[in-house]
């Protein structure tokens, strides 16, 4: 008995030392993966210039007021400065954050009222940031939409019989005075529109627009319909050839050397580096870097609850990574290891591990596309970083321009376990004959456990095909 006593308290002196110490290990190995995703390979030195020669209209999009200045607000200084007519679109009024009333002094328990006076005020610093920047108030076009419910309107609220019912201004529509489009719903449809009537008229040769990899729903969401609106407007205008490059400001810890930082320089995460990510620079004066740091202090509201954030993107640069609209052409077939392949092929890299719990199941964590077009069939392969796992829910959802969302899951799993890829098979005739469609995958094991950013393709048709219908 004494023995075992003293093995029991052995066992429990041990364990309560060891316990400790491995509890500290987890989150401290948690913590620099996580943090590891702030800084790439890259430096400043060696990632090209973007350049803004053959531009005449500069388009940015900015899901909120304050991303027009956090992302673009150096570059749209330099396009200004060489005669560039920049026009400026705002998604949402950034009406949606259930903390900012107490902390802009609303009161504990906020109404609808306190969250539209926010976004009221929220465009009020847009536009004096803007004018700091140089940009006029005629070029400037608040589209009002809801703040946080932007994802939503993409994935299904799409149409005005069934639109997005905002719980901070407790509305389907903007109630505020300025909107683009006093008309329009919180539906999808009505967000597309917008952007492709803006596009229409303005004609840019260069759009600026949330990197689709961005981690907030807004901006994901607001990457998608621009993309969307810019193919559209594409294949109905075959001389308009716009570039296209995305700005980040949600990604895990980006930037790096949360602060004021001046004097650093701006780099790309280090999942999205490699050889799908062709990240360009915008290099600032002082002068456009000091302009840049005023206007990112008119935004009041947001300095009070962020501001560590904010002045984290006052750098000796801005970051942009081209954003493709590829075409897959009717007879074309892809192979990897080639990111981005001719004839109409196309491989597509997902970013690696974003979080620490794929660490423990890689057979969820998506690492890439393959795609193949035989006439009327495409087929989506979805990599996987290790061998599919029975429990866990892979899906692929697929949209058309009418916005109709497509659910696709994997049906044997057991049969697929084997593999570290799953293939879905879709029918062009069954969709009538898309000009484009846009898809995304996810994994799920009761939450979400990776998805990846959503990817647009182009689709050509034969003129002489027997029996294809003219694309809708």
């Amino acid at each position: 008995m004494g023995s075992m006593a003293i093995s029991r308290q052995r066992i429990t002196f041990y364990l309560k030392r060891i316990i400790p110490l491995i509890i500290i290990f987890l989150v401290g190995s948690s913590l620099v993966y996580d943090r590891s995703l702030v800084g790439g390979h890259q430096t400043l030195n060696n990632l090209p210039e973007l350049t803004l020669a053959g531009v005449r209209e500069l388009l940015v999009v900015a899901p909120h007021p304050d991303d027009e200045s956090l992302g673009p607000g150096g570059l749209i200084q330099a396009a200004l400065a060489q005669g560039i007519h920049v026009e400026v679109v705002v998604a949402t009024n950034g009406d949606g954050e259930e903390i900012a009333p107490a902390a802009l002094g609303m009161g504990v328990i906020p109404k609808t009222a306190d969250f539209i006076a926010i976004g009221k005020a929220r465009q009020q610093e847009s536009m004096a940031a803007l004018q700091i920047i140089g940009v006029p108030r005629e070029d400037i076009n608040f589209l009002s939409y809801p703040d946080r419910g932007t994802k939503p309107m993409w994935m299904a609220d799409w149409n005005t019989q069934c639109p997005y019912y905002s719980s901070y201004t407790k509305s389907t529509s903007s109630p505020y005075p300025l909107t683009y489009d006093r008309q329009a719903s919180y539906c999808g449809k009505d967000i597309l529109h917008d952007l492709q009537s803006i596009i229409s008229s303005q004609k840019p040769d260069l759009i600026i627009l949330p990197h689709p990899d961005d981690q907030h729903p807004d901006h994901l969401a607001i990457s998608n319909f621009t993309r969307m609106a810019a193919a559209l407007e594409l294949q109905s205008n075959a001389a308009y050839h716009p570039k296209l490059f995305g700005y980040l400001v949600h990604y895990g810890y980006y930037p790096a050397w949360r602060g004021f930082y001046p004097d650093k320089p701006l780099l790309p995460p280090l999942p999205l580096t490699g050889v799908n990510y062709s990240w360009q620079v915008a290099l600032l004066s002082q002068k456009q870097e000091a302009t840049k740091m005023t206007a990112i202090s008119s935004y009041s509201s947001q300095i009070k609850m962020m501001k560590n954030f904010l002045v984290s993107f006052d750098r000796l640069n801005e970051l942009f990574m081209p954003v493709s609209l590829p075409v897959l052409s009717a007879q074309a077939t892809s192979g990897l290891p080639a990111p981005y392949l001719t004839g109409g092929g196309k491989d597509y890299l997902e970013p690696g591990r974003e979080t620490s719990r794929l660490l423990v199941a890689p057979g969820a964590d998506i690492i890439g596309w393959q795609i193949e077009r035989q006439g009327d069939k495409v087929s989506i392969t979805v990599i996987m970083n290790g061998k599919l796992i029975d429990g866990i829910k892979y899906t692929i959802y697929l949209k058309t321009r009418d916005g109709q969302t497509q659910k696709y899951q994997l049906s044997d799993q057991k049969e697929a376990q084997a593999s570290a890829s799953f293939t879905i098979s879709i029918s062009l005739a069954e969709l009538n004959y898309p000009s484009l469609v846009s898809f995304s995958a996810e994994t799920r094991q009761d939450v979400l456990l990776d998805a990846s950013a959503w990817e647009f393709i182009l689709l050509d048709y034969p003129p002489l095909a027997q029996a294809t219908p003219v694309p809708q």
